[in-house]
């Protein structure tokens, strides 16, 4: 069997919306009650483990390597800011790695000590007992919660499940103590049916039957009139589902307009249903999640054949002209098809029009807050109310936090305060536009972009069975977090363009466009496949500006675009290590298959927003992030 969750949009509840409301305020309070039980329990399991002798002197040798290292990284920081530039001194940079590798050395040593204090008899025997001792008191919460009372038995299970991988969680993450993170309420939440009727034959409740409302109706969901005027009108429907029992032990039915825009499969089996509202800026947004399980089904639309794909990101095009396009990824097949996965330059317009917007919303938040610090410092005479509100005022980062004054000054006016409460109010009502603006800009450009990486991906999973991809870690400096600030690669504008692009979707949705058609995806060293020349009996490995040279030619007169022969060099080795077919298989016409750089059309910018160091060279192949960027 396998399972798939199918997501579709809802409006706001039509009927019950306050108990809805008042269900998803109950889940949130008992999951925080769950987080402090969690969170004692940690703490009681990490003073048994501090109780040890030889741990204190391994945690005093920690805090002392990272004491030095926060000092070698001030005195670092220090000099760049004296002269506005990376004018460090040799010895300050070699005494920032020394403090790094100190510390690195005495984080190791803690770590194993912790292991083996773990895997101690004693040790277990204790962290069962307290384990036993917080699921009774997860379990007494819950029988005083308002879950209990309402008998919303699936909105407890989503709570549940959320808790159980927290549980999972290490206890410590590095060295420093894990804990869960209390969550503050916002107005999102969300409450779960789950299905345990059996259907006929003991399969549970098949979609045909939630379309009909059968088995109590308890989740009903009547199929859309196809034969509406409009695409739209055909989607729409109801849905009904159980929420919770009422004081006289009836089923409470919540309704929700709901737009089915895809059916879901015929013959599968509904296990779950979750509705969630989330809100984007000031606006909710209602959707609901059904989980359904069905039988694995051999898909016609899945090809044949590997496929292996470079991702990185490459700025092309000019970019003051606003012409310019991102190059996300490219993909050279087996049977030497080639191709690109780009960003448009409207999709790259819509995501910076949403940090533009934010940007003036920060410069009117700093104006209008200067123009009331200035009024309040006037000498005018000001309610006590209004002195305790505005304390600190010039150091206020919040623009929620001023427009909540706002609105408490509407309701507490004082005499000559018409000019500086209008002003303000101005800023509020105009603030509120800007963000509602911002928050639908950036959630409608996101998702066209993920809808940009779902076609590709789908046209991929079309023509093959196998997507191959470097094997390496996302989160490693130089591709997602940030390089230590002793380097000098850390390229702002690189870090920019992968905010924007977010290669780890793309391969996020290719690897389940290719595994949801029955494919599979394997992963091959990341090491050297850039710098190392593709083509047969060459094979040669050097180093060059790749910043600067998007195209590059081997001294053995080779040449190539870098990220076509990175993709080229990535199926060559998958086909070495699976016995694949030597050589790749007919072209398109016209076309040499063994010059991918064919794949890259004129490039109209050499610039680049990738920087691959030679660093990378002395790294393994999981940590070749600057060669797989």
């Amino acid at each position: 069997m396998s399972t798939r969750v199918y997501r579709y949009g809802l409006l706001a509840p039509t009927t019950h919306e306050a108990i809805v409301r008042e269900l998803m305020f109950a889940a949130h309070g008992h999951r925080n009650t769950l987080v402090e039980v969690e969170r004692g329990r940690r703490d009681a399991a990490r003073a048994l483990m501090a109780a040890q002798a030889d741990v204190l002197p391994l945690e005093s040798a920690v805090a002392h390597a990272d004491a030095a290292l926060m000092a070698a990284l001030g005195a670092l920081k220090a000099s760049r800011a004296r002269t506005r530039s990376r004018s460090e001194t040799e010895e300050q940079t070699l005494q920032v790695k020394s403090a790094r590798a100190d510390k690195r050395i005495a984080c190791a040593a803690l770590r194993e000590r912790r292991r083996a204090i773990r895997e101690d008899g004693a040790i277990v025997s204790a962290s069962r007992a307290l384990y036993a001792q917080a699921m009774a008191l997860a379990a007494n919460a819950y029988e005083h919660s308002a879950l209990k009372q309402r008998q919303a038995w699936g909105t407890r299970a989503l709570v549940d499940e959320a808790m159980e991988a927290a549980r999972k969680a290490p206890l410590y993450d590095g060295t420093e103590p894990n804990n869960p993170r209390f969550h503050r309420w916002t107005g999102e939440g969300a409450i779960g049916l789950q299905v345990h009727q059996k259907g006929e034959g003991g399969a549970g409740l098949t979609v045909d039957e939630m379309h009909a409302g059968v088995r109590g109706g308890w989740i009903h969901a009547p199929r859309p009139v196809v034969e509406s005027a409009s695409r739209r009108a055909g989607q729409r429907t109801v849905l009904r589902m159980r929420v919770g029992t009422a004081c006289d032990r009836s089923p409470l039915i919540a309704e929700w307009p709901m737009v089915m825009h895809r059916p879901l499969p015929a013959g599968a089996v509904v296990r779950r249903a979750a509705v969630h509202v989330r809100r984007i800026g000031p606006r909710e947004e209602w959707s609901v999640e059904i989980t359904v399980s069905m039988l694995p089904v051999e898909r016609a639309n899945l090809g044949a054949g590997a496929v292996a794909i470079d991702l990185g990101w490459r700025q092309l095009g000019d970019y003051d002209a606003m012409t310019d396009e991102v190059r996300v990824g490219v993909w050279l097949g087996e049977d030497g098809e080639r191709g690109e996965v780009r960003l448009p330059s409207a999709v790259i317009s819509g995501i910076r029009k949403a940090e533009d917007l934010r940007s003036i919303r920060d410069k009117a938040f700093d104006a209008a807050r200067g123009a009331l610090a200035a009024w309040l410092t006037s000498g005018i005479v000001l309610p006590l109310w209004l002195v305790a509100a505005s304390t600190h005022l010039p150091q206020w980062k919040s623009a929620a936090r001023l427009a909540a004054l706002c609105r408490r000054w509407a309701a507490n006016r004082v005499e000559g305060d018409a000019e500086a409460f209008g002003a303000l109010e101005a800023w509020r009502y105009h603030d509120h536009h800007l963000w509602s603006w911002e928050c639908s800009q950036r959630t409608g450009a996101l998702r066209r972009r993920r809808e940009v990486y779902r076609v590709a991906a789908a046209h991929l999973a079309s023509r093959y069975s196998t997507l191959v991809l470097e094997k390496f870690d996302l989160r490693k400096p130089g591709f997602a977090a940030r390089v230590p600030a002793e380097s000098s690669e850390e390229n702002e504008t690189a870090r920019s363009n992968r905010q924007l692009c977010a290669p780890s979707e793309l391969r996020l949705v290719a690897t389940n466009a290719i595994r949801s058609r029955g494919g599979s995806v394997d992963y091959v060293p990341a090491h050297d496949t850039t710098r190392r020349c593709h083509v047969a009996g060459c094979g040669l490995v050097e180093e060059w500006d790749q910043a600067a040279e998007i195209r590059h030619t081997c001294a053995n007169g080779h040449e190539w675009d870098q990220d076509a022969n990175a993709a080229a060099n990535i199926l060559a080795r998958w086909r070495e290590r699976s016995g694949g077919t030597p050589e790749p298989g007919t072209a398109r016409s016209g076309e040499d298959p063994s010059d991918p750089a064919q794949v890259a059309a004129p490039i109209a910018s050499t610039r680049t927003t990738m920087s691959r160091g030679p660093r990378a060279q002395k790294r393994t192949a999981r940590e070749a992030i600057g060669n797989a960027s």
